[in-house]
């Protein structure tokens, strides 16, 4: 179990949290979150606040699809400044053409210095 204490809104008063871990394949998973409230007069009277216990943990073997994770996919809109990741074949695109357009300019170059020299 871990916990950690820190003030409260309240004051005078303290907030206790405790995560409770169980085992896990890879990494341990939660199992409980608990919140004590006690009284800087007296801390040894603590009042639980909420607790929160988690029964079903689902693994996703091949990853989270990026989509599940914007505010999009909860109705909301995104910022202004979020931009989607540019497509794969884009690159390549712009590689190509830039590889054509290079292409262009040694053909060009070495046939002006190939007349030049002859």
């Amino acid at each position: 179990m871990v916990s950690t204490e820190e003030p409260s809104d309240e004051p005078g008063q303290f907030v206790e949290r405790r995560y409770e871990y169980g085992d896990g394949e890879r990494w341990p998973e939660l199992k409980v979150i608990e919140r004590w409230i006690f009284s800087e007069r007296d801390p040894t009277h603590r009042e639980l606040n909420m607790r929160l216990e988690f029964t079903k943990y689902e693994r996703i073997k091949d990853g989270i699809d990026e989509s599940r994770c914007r505010l999009s996919a909860f109705g909301f809109p995104e910022p202004a400044w979020v931009k989607k990741p540019r497509p794969w074949y884009v690159w390549f695109l712009v590689a190509g053409i830039v590889s054509l357009l290079a292409g262009a300019a040694v053909y060009r170059l070495r046939r002006r210095w190939s007349t030049s020299t002859h």
